[in-house]
């Protein structure tokens, strides 16, 4: 798994550990003794739906341009302001 969200550029070091907890604890995923993320059943019907109606919210490309915005504005280069009006319009 944090290959996959590596690969994506989405994520980060941070979050990983969360990401594949959370993933677990839900029933989206089993561990194998290898420690190689295994889907289940409940994980791969759930996936298929949040990429059918919400893959523009959630998806790969969404969550990584949010990942960005929050890196300009870490850095400086974008204004929080900016955002809030922004996302008023």
């Amino acid at each position: 798994m944090v290959r996959m969200l590596k690969e994506n550029g989405i994520g980060r070091p941070s979050t990983y550990a969360k990401a594949i907890d959370n993933n677990i604890r839900h029933g989206y995923m089993i561990l194998s003794k290898k420690k190689i993320a295994i889907p289940t059943k409940l994980g791969i019907e759930v996936a298929d739906v949040v990429r059918k109606y919400f893959d523009g919210v959630v998806g790969v490309n969404a969550t990584r341009d949010l990942e960005k915005l929050i890196d300009y504005v870490e850095e400086g280069q974008i204004d929080i302001m900016l955002l809030a009006v922004l996302k008023m319009l």
